[in-house]
């Protein structure tokens, strides 16, 4: 057992067991509470499923729920990355503008003293 594991003991349908992990007390326990909902929520809908059944059939059911977590995680993930990479574009278009505003302003300046110049003359 490594040095920074945990026993804990849960219930699941009412049977006890004891798990060792290296996750804390409390996220077991929050872990147990959904299995055992889970397991709860098919057993009431069939009694006369064994407590294996119920388990195979509740694995089922979260494993299903994984997978579509994992699938939206990564849509999100593929869409954060489109906006990251619109918003690099993005910032810079902003710095080009800014460069083109800038080289603007030096000729407005350039012919504003242009002008100056030609004014004196007449």
């Amino acid at each position: 057992m490594n040095e920074n594991s945990t026993k804990t003991t849960i219930r699941l349908l009412g049977n006890e067991y004891t798990i060792t992990s290296n996750d804390t007390e409390e996220y077991i326990h929050r872990v147990a509470f959904y299995v055992d909902k889970m397991l709860t929520e098919i057993y009431g809908r069939n009694n006369r499923l064994s407590t294996n059944m119920a388990a195979v059939l509740a694995s089922v059911n979260i494993a299903d729920e994984l997978f579509k977590t994992k699938e939206k995680a990564e849509e999100t993930e593929k869409y954060s990355n489109e906006i990251s990479s619109k918003f690099s574009e993005k910032e810079r278009q902003i710095e080009e503008l800014k460069k083109d505003n800038e080289i603007m302003r030096q000729e407005i300046q350039r012919l504003k003293i242009e002008i100056a110049k030609l004014e004196v003359r007449k």
